[in-house]
């Protein structure tokens, strides 16, 4: 089993771990880094709460803060705890219009469908209501599926 922690790890924002079916052989593959106290940006994520999605050896997630933009990423890893690869940073929310050109906030699992990967975000897009979007389980192609409207609930 795979799963991940909003909370605790290393730098107290979550992780990544793996469980045996019987409860045994408990690992922590993935500590999320420290966010910096100003811009509330890191390197790989912070505070996952969707689910993960599994294909062969790969896992992948999201994580609903940090990042380059501190709006979340889109991240994979594989199943041994290696090779950990932010595939997608959403960029920054304007801080008056709460908007952004790809969503932000990620806290949904992914839908995995022929290598492409599916997921929607809580806020950002042009609207600020979130966004529907795709991208390749290479990290290549991400595209905006579709932008929630302003009113919408």
């Amino acid at each position: 089993l795979y799963g991940t922690t909003t909370a605790g790890g290393a730098a107290a924002n979550g992780t990544v771990f793996s469980l045996a079916t019987n409860g045994s052989s408990f690992a922590v593959l993935h500590d999320f880094s420290a966010l910096d106290s100003n811009t509330g940006t890191n390197t790989d994520g912070a505070l996952p709460c969707g689910g993960l999605v599994l294909s062969g050896s790969t896992v992948y997630g999201t994580a609903s803060a940090g990042g380059a933009g501190g709006a979340g990423v889109v991240f994979s890893m594989n199943t041994s705890g290696g090779s950990f690869t932010v595939l997608h940073h959403f960029t920054p929310l304007d801080p008056v219009t709460a908007t952004n050109t790809d969503g932000a906030i990620p806290s949904s699992g992914l839908v995995l469908s022929n290598g492409v990967l599916y997921g929607t975000t809580l806020a950002g897009g042009s609207g600020g209501k979130g966004v529907v979007y795709s991208i390749g389980a290479d990290g290549l192609g991400f595209a905006v599926l579709r932008t929630r409207c302003p009113g919408a609930n």
